[in-house]
């Protein structure tokens, strides 16, 4: 048996953080727990050192395709470098296409790759797709969520999406509203426009709250729109926040403060991933990499406690997991759960080794990286097929149990 034991780390949980161990058997967690004994004399033992161990970022918007139907893409590379461990990105459905050979060939198209992955049907799409078809979508390749940008708005309100809606209300399929490209606008930044925009945004969250539709939106930056949303969306309305690209000027902006206040908030709120800007040259990207992680950005000149590092984790993995229909797959560091864990340090900074092509992948503060099991340390060089991500079946929004747990032997 192939076994791996992380050791004397501070391990956050859904609900607590602890210091113990954490016992891999191949791309899987076996056991949480202190003085975890090594269960065989071949069992690789590494002591982190008081490490923070926290579960694998789930990053929800990935650009997997370099061009759509050409290959995996540099950007799999630099969300791998913040401790992603779970990548997803939508698909589109053209006009006149066999949907099942397109479904087919995106998930071809997507490996080799280094870690697991699944993907979003684009919504506007899919939108006058029969619901034989949507049904298998869903049943058949386990596709639970949809992606809407914010340029169909006017469709959206005008009843065009509602036929999809309702299928996706009645399977509990998840619809993420995206909002970001709305506030790039070097507009957004005048109040009569933040103003009417914050308008349509509550009138679009009404809609599709009445639908019944479980509802993800993204790219919400201040906290105007978080007012808003919460004001109007149902019990099933969730939102994703960007605190991690302060480049836009929109009025009272979210600050990484609002994950201290998360415990007296509703469960509703996410993290935006971290923005990826793909170069064209992943070598080029590796040489640049000396940085810092999301986790850096949002703990800098903060009091990180471990009420703070729970929240954090929640928002990042916990449940963006339950959302997308992977957890306990994902999302935790719990028995049974896939073994992708971040092994983080604050002060690892200046750790990072370059030797010629061994040029580290992870960012600065990254000390390990665990993909399925698979340990990525800072200064290794990733090679495009060195890992064996898997394309994951999805379930909708709701708690399923996971019905592929392990036992200890």
């Amino acid at each position: 048996m192939d076994y791996t034991l992380l050791k004397n780390g501070k391990i956050v949980h859904p609900d607590c953080v602890f210091k113990g161990d954490i016992l891999l058997n191949n791309s899987r967690i076996v056991t949480t727990g202190e003085n975890i004994s090594p269960p065989d004399p071949e069992t690789r033992v590494i002591d982190v050192g008081g490490t923070w161990l926290l579960p694998g970022l789930i990053h929800f918007k990935t650009p997997l395709f370099k061009i759509e139907g050409s290959g995996p893409s540099s950007g799999i590379y630099q969300a791998l470098s913040h401790g992603s461990t779970f990548l997803m990105d939508k698909i589109k459905i053209p006009k006149h296409e066999d949907y099942k050979t397109i479904l087919e060939d995106a998930g071809k198209y997507c490996q080799p790759i280094i870690c697991d992955f699944s993907l979003h049907l684009d919504a506007q799409s899919c939108s006058k797709m029969k619901r034989d078809d949507l049904a298998y979508c869903f049943i058949y390749k386990g596709i639970s969520s949809f992606s809407m940008q914010w340029k169909h708005v006017h469709k959206l309100l005008a009843g065009d999406f509602d036929s999809l809606l309702q299928f996706m209300a009645k399977h509990q399929l998840l619809l993420i509203f995206c909002t970001k490209a709305i506030k790039e606008s070097s507009l957004v930044g005048n109040q009569t426009f933040f103003s009417a925009y914050l308008i349509k945004l509550r009138e679009a969250v009404r809609h599709i709250s009445m639908t019944g539709c479980p509802l993800l939106i993204t790219g919400v930056s201040s906290m105007d729109e978080v007012r808003t949303i919460r004001t109007i969306g149902g019990g099933q309305t969730y939102i994703a926040v960007n605190l991690c690209n302060t480049e836009l000027d929109v009025p009272s902006p979210v600050s990484p403060e609002l994950i201290t206040e998360y415990g007296r908030l509703m469960n509703n709120i996410i993290l935006d991933p971290p923005a990826l800007k793909p170069p064209t040259d992943r070598q080029n990207y590796i040489e640049n990499n000396i940085s810092y992680s999301f986790l850096h950005e949002l703990t800098d000149d903060i009091l990180v406690d471990e009420t703070y590092m729970v929240n954090l984790c929640n928002m990042y993995a916990t449940l963006p997991a339950k959302l997308l229909g992977i957890y306990p797959q994902k999302g935790a560091l719990i028995a049974g759960a896939d073994a992708d864990i971040i092994v983080w340090s604050p002060s690892n900074g200046q750790d990072v080794a370059r030797h010629g092509e061994n040029i580290s992948i992870l960012k600065a503060d990254i000390k390990y990286l665990v993909v399925s099991g698979r340990l990525i340390e800072g200064s290794e060089h990733i090679k495009p097929n060195s890992l064996n991500g898997r394309y994951i079946f999805r379930d909708p929004v709701i708690d399923q149990p996971y019905k592929d747990s392990i036992l200890l032997p």
